[in-house]
């Protein structure tokens, strides 16, 4: 059986659940780390979008962590990811996709609103793992990643502001 390989950022709590869920289950697998910006014009020729995690295995591509999480417990049933019961494991998915698709956007924006201004910082932060000289690299270049990310995900106060309080919900 093939590994299955999966497109991460180390910085990046989507990715990050995909590699929970991976290493709980005890699955061999392969991580192709990318930095933001750059990640781009690897994925998309390749795989067709830019957001991670992208989980790739036997001809099948699984292109959010919802779905990574799905065909893992699928593919891989021993340790279950969810509850048995199926009250309980549907309270579970409810949990999961308020998390993935309302807090984890917000919480990301606000975090990001805060971070990303300090380009040393969020740079060699976003960028940890890599040699020193990559490490310099990307802080030169994140101005213009900066940039992108926060068009990209419309970054701004407002968003910043909504982020906090969802944040404060959510705890």
């Amino acid at each position: 059986m093939n590994h299955p390989e999966l497109w991460q950022m180390h910085f990046s709590m989507y990715p990050e659940k995909a590699r929970w869920a991976l290493d709980y289950k005890r699955v061999p697998h392969i991580r192709h780390s990318l930095l933001p910006g750059p990640h781009a014009a690897r994925l998309i020729p390749r795989l067709g979008q830019k957001a991670m995690p992208i989980l790739r295995h036997e001809g099948n591509v699984l292109k959010n962590s919802a779905a990574v999480l799905d065909y893992v417990e699928q593919t891989w049933p021993d340790l279950p990811l969810y509850p048995e019961d199926p009250a309980l494991r549907e309270k579970a998915l409810e949990i999961q996709k308020w998390f993935d698709e309302k807090i984890g956007p917000a919480v990301r924006c606000a975090g990001f609103y805060e971070m990303l201004p300090c380009t040393e910082y969020s740079a060699r932060r976003i960028a940890t793992g890599l040699s020193e000289w990559q490490q310099k690299l990307y802080v030169c270049a994140f101005p213009a990643v900066r940039a992108i990310m926060m068009l990209d995900m419309q970054i701004n106060a407002t968003v910043a502001e909504v982020g906090c309080e969802l944040t404060q919900e959510a705890l």
